[in-house]
Protein backbone atom coordinates (compact mmCIF):
# COMPACT_ATOMS: atom_id res chain seq x y z
CA UNK A 1 0.00 0.00 0.00
CA UNK A 2 1.51 3.56 -1.05
CA UNK A 3 0.79 5.66 2.13
CA UNK A 4 1.13 8.56 -0.22
CA UNK A 5 -1.65 7.57 -2.43
CA UNK A 6 -3.63 6.74 0.62
CA UNK A 7 -3.57 9.58 1.95
CA UNK A 8 -4.62 11.40 -1.05
CA UNK A 9 -7.55 10.00 -1.98
CA UNK A 10 -8.81 10.15 1.39
CA UNK A 11 -8.21 14.33 1.75
CA UNK A 12 -10.09 14.31 -2.21
CA UNK A 13 -13.22 11.96 -0.33
CA UNK A 14 -13.14 14.30 2.60
CA UNK A 15 -13.35 17.20 0.28
CA UNK A 16 -16.28 16.33 -0.74
CA UNK A 17 -18.22 15.27 2.42
CA UNK A 18 -21.05 17.37 3.57
CA UNK A 19 -22.14 15.23 6.36
CA UNK A 20 -21.26 16.97 9.45
CA UNK A 21 -21.37 14.21 11.54
CA UNK A 22 -18.30 12.82 9.40
CA UNK A 23 -16.26 15.29 9.96
CA UNK A 24 -17.21 15.41 13.70
CA UNK A 25 -16.04 12.10 13.53
CA UNK A 26 -12.79 12.37 11.59
CA UNK A 27 -11.89 15.57 13.45
CA UNK A 28 -12.56 13.59 17.27
CA UNK A 29 -10.26 10.55 15.31
CA UNK A 30 -7.75 13.08 14.40
CA UNK A 31 -7.52 15.08 18.22
CA UNK A 32 -7.99 17.92 16.01
CA UNK A 33 -11.91 18.72 17.86
CA UNK A 34 -9.46 19.72 20.75
CA UNK A 35 -9.50 23.59 19.89
CA UNK A 36 -14.38 23.46 19.24
CA UNK A 37 -15.31 25.49 22.28
CA UNK A 38 -18.26 23.87 22.68
CA UNK A 39 -21.64 22.65 19.92
CA UNK A 40 -23.98 24.94 21.79
CA UNK A 41 -25.50 27.56 20.38
CA UNK A 42 -25.07 30.84 21.73
CA UNK A 43 -28.83 30.75 23.14
CA UNK A 44 -28.23 27.47 24.46
CA UNK A 45 -25.12 27.92 26.21
CA UNK A 46 -26.89 31.47 28.20
CA UNK A 47 -29.59 29.35 29.14
CA UNK A 48 -27.01 26.69 30.04
CA UNK A 49 -25.16 29.50 32.28
CA UNK A 50 -28.46 30.52 33.62
CA UNK A 51 -29.79 27.57 35.54
CA UNK A 52 -26.05 27.12 36.60
CA UNK A 53 -25.99 30.21 38.36
CA UNK A 54 -29.76 29.58 39.38
CA UNK A 55 -28.08 26.22 41.07
CA UNK A 56 -25.46 28.19 42.36
CA UNK A 57 -27.61 30.88 44.09
CA UNK A 58 -29.75 28.20 45.86
CA UNK A 59 -28.34 24.78 45.57
CA UNK A 60 -31.55 23.10 47.71
CA UNK A 61 -33.32 23.90 44.55
CA UNK A 62 -32.37 20.91 42.38
CA UNK A 63 -33.38 17.17 42.19
CA UNK A 64 -31.54 14.16 42.13
CA UNK A 65 -30.87 12.12 39.42
CA UNK A 66 -33.08 9.30 40.82
CA UNK A 67 -36.28 11.54 41.32
CA UNK A 68 -35.71 12.83 37.98
CA UNK A 69 -35.89 9.64 36.44
CA UNK A 70 -38.82 9.02 38.34
CA UNK A 71 -40.63 12.28 37.27
CA UNK A 72 -39.51 11.16 33.83
CA UNK A 73 -41.17 7.68 34.31
CA UNK A 74 -44.41 9.49 35.62
CA UNK A 75 -44.64 11.77 33.04
CA UNK A 76 -44.63 8.28 29.92
CA UNK A 77 -40.91 10.12 29.12
CA UNK A 78 -38.88 7.14 30.06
Amino acid sequence: MDMDTEKKRIIQEVLTLRDEWIIKAIKKLLDLDLDDKDDFSEEHTLILKERMEEYRRNPSSGISLDQFIEELKAEGKL
